[in-house]
């Protein structure tokens, strides 16, 4: 049995990732471990992907702007046309969120989130007729616990929007299973654990010991993994 938010949840398969709104999301994590990205810390421009920050790893085409670019009073993560994904979260991550500022009104973004209970794509409400200036929240959860959020334009359009304050939240315990196979292997994770705190990086790290199912597969994504089992 496993203890979320209150409730006893029998079985992993009964969960499946759901959004969440800013008062349910805020209440949930209250008192968890929680990291939130503001990018206030990089400098403006592109810094190319796989792009790192404080809570995983961003796919797409970055773009540090300052916060007009996006419709916020601070930096954000700018992004066009392009879909953009968020994964290799800390260990244990349940709870995903971020602020959208949008580029133009009636703006419409869909969200794919991949948990461990499974994938569910959601239609995120039009950008409203007046754009507020600390953006629009939208939050996800998996009791499982998650593993990425993609962002897609599903028309075309040359219209810009943009990430900031992206946090999450851990309440699953963080598991050994380094690659994410599914199995904590002393011959697969032990050893990239050992190499890891050998100070080994990149391909030194990973050569030879990501188990062939591994979810995780990339320097950067066990990195960033491990990084996060050892704060």
């Amino acid at each position: 049995m496993i203890a979320v938010c209150g409730l006893a949840l029998a079985s992993a398969a009964a969960a499946t990732p759901v959004e969440l709104t800013e008062a349910q999301f805020t209440a949930q994590i209250a008192g968890k471990p929680t990291i939130v990205e503001t990018f206030e810390g990089f400098p403006t421009g592109g810094p190319g992907s796989p792009f790192t920050i404080a809570n995983g790893i961003y796919t797409g085409v970055p773009f540090i702007a300052p916060g007009a670019w996006c419709g916020f009073d601070d930096k954000c993560l700018s992004t066009t046309i392009q879909d953009g994904t968020f994964s290799s979260f800390p260990a244990g991550t349940t709870h995903w969120s971020t602020l959208i500022g949008y580029g133009t009104t009636g703006q419409v973004v869909q969200a794919t989130v991949t948990g461990n209970s499974g994938v569910l794509q959601f239609d995120l409400p039009p950008s409203p007729a007046v754009l507020p200036q600390r953006g629009v929240f939208f939050g996800f959860f998996d009791p499982t616990g998650l593993q990425s959020v993609k962002f897609h334009l599903p028309g075309f359009g040359g219209f810009n929007y943009g990430f900031d304050d992206v946090t999450t939240a851990a309440i699953v315990a963080p598991t050994l299973d380094v690659d994410g196979n599914g199995t904590a292997d002393p011959l697969t994770d032990g050893l990239l654990i050992i190499r890891y705190l050998f100070g080994l990086r990149g391909d030194a790290l990973i050569a030879g010991a990501v188990a062939p199912l591994a979810t995780r597969t990339t320097a950067e994504a066990i990195e960033s993994y491990l990084q996060s089992l050892l704060q």
